[in-house]
């Protein structure tokens, strides 16, 4: 009759615990009754007094609290109840002392917009007036599962993060405590706007008026730049990775990188090309007496094409050193960029000057040998304006001075002009089924063209850019476009603005220079990374902003992701 007696007995509660529930320092413990009675609880504070709790279910937990009206250290302890009077025993003791509380900052630092389905940090200084460690508890808006974060030294800054899946207003406060168990509940909540698109991070301690590269260090993606006098590397955190000077390099043009992403090639009129690793920055070799003023042109087996006043080299990358294989004149002009065929076919176009008759497009064989050449197209202006684009078929697209989009078949025929007035020059780009789209400087349009030349749909808004960029075809099939006032907007397949988005609005930073870039500045092509990270040198530095799983297209120019060959085709199987 006696079986089963030392199940009326309560299982001894948890030690206490302390933490905050609603704004008071509570004391928490926990214990099951076997029988599944209900449990009391005293708490023994360690000062002559107890508190009785009421009975609450077996296995809920429950908090006393108390106020301690002799600082120093107290032993506080439980013991549970069971509706027929049974006692457990008392629990281990929490060692507590009563003392100041620790304080944290006026403010939770981190941005006030952020992207969904993107790691948000948060960060608070938090200190104790008794100098005892701290640690910090980040409550995110209604999410489970808030704990302390380790305990630091007082004054320290302490961070966590948390990544919210629906977009909206979202709230983070916290909570601080002491060694001691002291703890409090700061006035402080912040309020976080979470949307699809968001800036990051940003990078003040570097610039750029030329468009990022995105490169490969130690297997992680980072992004490369130059800003006339020094050449840079950020960490995909935003971290500045390396910074050196080019002194006495004028770099004007957007550095490249090669297809593993561990080299980055610069080219510059006063010192020549030079290949630095992406990793440290270290130079690996130097050609000082091949000038060049443009974006290095990459192709298969280390072929790197610059040009220079009509001047087109085919530098051969030995490793550790370079060699100069040989040099084409394309005339008297300005022959700024070139494109690769997939057969190793170099593209370019001589600008030439006003009543210039050696300006046109041309193509070379791979051992420099002209196959032909156009200058048809060429009048008082000058003759083509653009940098060239290759279709998926190799024919070339480039802004004629005439006032049309010449399309050139690969043997050198004319396949289809049509017109379009004052083409930015650079803003030609090719899209999935060779559709064409460019903007034009008269009327700030954006407009589509099919792959026969023929309109499809144009956009007009009041943000598109001032100055010349290239247009990003993301994998959507839509069209990423930037203007000189850090203002992106997005058209879509069916020509439709799907988005525009400020960065400045988001950044929400009052120091804002009027008017964005410099006057005379061009808006610089983003790079797009394929988790759909957008890598921008705006007015300030380097920004970096979430446009949703997105990366480019597997189309042809512009390929600032980076095909470096200027041409979605080259290389391709």
């Amino acid at each position: 009759m006696f079986a089963g007696c030392s199940k009326r007995y309560p299982l001894t509660p948890v030690q206490p615990w302390a933490d905050v529930y609603g704004d008071s320092l509570c004391f928490f413990t926990t214990t099951t009754d076997p029988n599944g009675l209900k449990v009391k609880y005293v708490f023994d504070w360690g000062d002559g007094s107890r508190t009785t709790t009421s009975a609450v279910p077996s296995g809920e937990t429950i908090y006393g609290t108390h106020a301690f009206a002799v600082t120093g250290i107290h032993s506080v302890r439980a013991i549970a109840i069971n509706d027929k009077g049974f006692y457990s025993s008392w629990s281990a003791p929490l060692s507590f002392r009563s003392s100041q509380p620790p304080t944290a900052e006026d403010s939770i630092a981190g941005p006030e917009r952020w992207a969904v389905d993107r790691w948000y940090r948060a960060s608070v200084r938090v200190t104790d007036p008794d100098g005892d460690s701290v640690s910090v508890k980040f409550i995110w808006g209604d999410l489970p599962g808030a704990t302390w974060t380790p305990f630091v030294p007082t004054g320290t800054t302490v961070t966590d993060s948390c990544k919210w899946t629906v977009t909206g207003p979202q709230s983070v406060r916290v909570v601080v405590k002491d060694r001691g168990s002291m703890v409090a509940c700061p006035d402080l909540r912040k309020t976080v706007t979470v949307s699809p698109m968001a800036v990051l991070w940003t990078n003040s301690e570097v610039e750029s008026e030329c468009s990022p590269v995105l490169g490969t260090a130690d297997g992680h993606l980072v992004v490369c730049g130059v800003y006339y006098d020094y050449v840079w590397c950020v960490n995909a955190d935003g971290t500045t990775r390396w910074k050196l000077p080019l002194d006495p390099m004028s770099a004007r043009f957007a550095p490249s990188v090669s297809a593993d992403g561990s080299r980055l090639y610069v080219a510059d009129d006063n010192r020549g090309l030079t290949c630095f690793d992406v990793g440290t920055g270290a130079v690996i070799w130097r050609l000082d007496q091949q000038p060049g003023d443009c974006t290095p042109v990459l192709g298969p087996f280390g072929q790197v094409y610059v040009t220079r006043e009509g001047d087109l080299t085919r530098v051969r990358d030995l490793g550790d050193s370079a060699r100069v294989e040989w040099t084409y004149h394309a005339g008297r002009g300005s022959c700024t960029s070139v494109v690769l065929g997939a057969a190793g076919t170099v593209y370019g176009v001589n600008y030439g000057g006003e009543g210039r008759r050696d300006a046109g497009a041309f193509a070379l064989d791979t051992a420099g040998a002209l196959f032909w050449q156009d200058t048809s197209h060429m009048n008082k202006g000058g003759g083509y304006r653009s940098c060239p684009a290759l279709d998926s078929r190799e024919r070339l697209i480039v802004a004629s001075a005439m006032d049309s989009l010449v399309c050139i078949n690969p043997d050198g025929s004319l396949a289809w002009a049509a017109e379009a007035t004052l083409l930015y020059g650079g803003g030609i780009s090719v899209g999935y089924d060779d559709r064409i789209y460019i903007q034009s400087e008269s009327d700030y349009s954006l407009y589509c063209l099919d792959s026969d030349g023929r309109f499809v749909w144009d956009v007009q808004t009041e943000n598109f850019p001032g100055y010349e960029d290239n247009l990003c075809v993301l994998a959507d099939s839509s069209v990423l476009s930037i203007n000189s006032e850090d203002y992106i907007t997005c058209v879509g397949w069916n020509g439709l603005v799907a988005w525009e988005f400020s960065i400045w609005d988001s950044l929400e930073t009052a120091g804002r220079r009027q008017g964005g870039h410099d006057e005379g500045d061009e808006a610089p092509t983003p790079a797009v990374a394929p988790d759909g990270n957008v890598y921008l040198c705006y007015d300030y530095g380097l920004c970096c902003l979430t446009i949703g799983n997105s990366g480019l297209a597997p189309t042809a120019w512009p390929t600032y992701n980076h095909d470096n060959a200027h041409s979605g085709w080259a290389g391709r199987h």
